[in-house]
């Protein structure tokens, strides 16, 4: 096989390294009756829904099927696994249910629904994300509303068991929730008209930026780390015209990047073992995240 040309040029290129016959292998999806809605990453999973209500936890080493767990709630739309503890991981379904499963891995035992919520039921869940420290989930629909529930858990011991902790309405935003992503306290919601910041502990709320934009446009936070030049967190907004805002942790917009030039270059192909190399057309920022 033959490897594409790449320009002089070009300091960087997109290589796919691994092959996906064997996910395809281990996930048995007839796609004439079955197809993939949702799909979450963590270190160990790779987390795929179904339209028949499945999930599918595939383990990312060897992509060999562990988990296979079902809903009779519906399609599942929405799939978050819990970044800091891999033993957890939320759905949501076409009927708006969010539903959040313990895994008892360690334990060896039969993973578990822990928690079931019904807040917005009747609504499209859009948008689902974890704590990055606490079992909190963070949910927002097509109707705005965002809701945190906290979540009991069998590792917090028998005491935990006798704690109600009831779904919390964070807000209602203006449009449809495109985005969530939540970082040391704070909540970034980003709706179809502008960013919000929310400090979930003190119940604040900052409007991100003076422009409003129309269209699905995410956010996403960027963690500080001095060995890359900034100690403190990073926002960065995807604005229309191919355009990023560079924001503050305290929501201060700090800087516009424009991409407009760099993503009117010709296509570079995709360096891969599949024949012919595959080529990315067109870019245009909608949801993203930063690791």
């Amino acid at each position: 096989m033959s490897l594409p040309m790449i320009p002089e040029s070009c300091t960087h290129v997109l290589a796919e390294l691994d092959s996906l016959d064997p996910l395809l292998s281990a996930l048995r999806l007839d796609s004439s009756r079955l197809k993939c809605t949702c799909l979450s990453v963590c270190r160990k999973w790779l987390a795929l829904g179904s339209s028949a209500g499945g999930l599918h936890l595939i383990q990312k080493e060897g992509w060999k099927q562990r988990v296979m767990l079902t809903h009779k709630e519906g399609a599942l739309t929405h799939v978050a696994c819990c970044q800091h503890d891999e033993d957890y991981v939320a759905v949501a379904t076409s009927q708006g249910h969010v539903i959040v499963w313990e895994l008892h891995q360690e334990r060896r035992g039969k993973p578990e629904r822990i928690y079931v919520s019904s807040e917005h039921k009747g609504r499209q869940v859009t948008a689902l994300c974890w704590d990055n420290s606490a079992l909190r989930v963070f949910v927002g629909d097509n109707l705005g509303k965002v809701s945190g529930l906290k979540v009991n858990s069998s590792k917090q011991g028998k005491a935990a068991a006798f704690v109600m902790f009831p779904v919390q309405v964070i807000t209602t935003v203006d449009s449809r929730v495109v985005q969530l992503d939540y970082l040391d306290g704070r909540l970034l919601v980003s709706s179809l008209t502008r960013c919000y910041l929310c400090d979930t502990d003190r119940e604040k709320f900052w409007k991100i930026g003076n422009k409003e934009r129309d269209g699905e446009f995410g956010a996403c936070f960027l963690p500080g780390s001095k060995n890359v030049g900034f100690p403190q967190p990073l926002i960065f907004c995807a604005r229309p015209g191919s355009r990023m805002w560079e924001v503050n942790f305290e929501g201060e917009v700090l800087s516009t990047h424009q991409f407009k030039q760099l993503l009117g270059s010709p296509p570079l192909p995709i360096i891969t073992h599949r024949y012919p190399a595959a080529y990315i057309l067109s870019v245009s920022f909608i949801c993203y995240h930063c690791t």
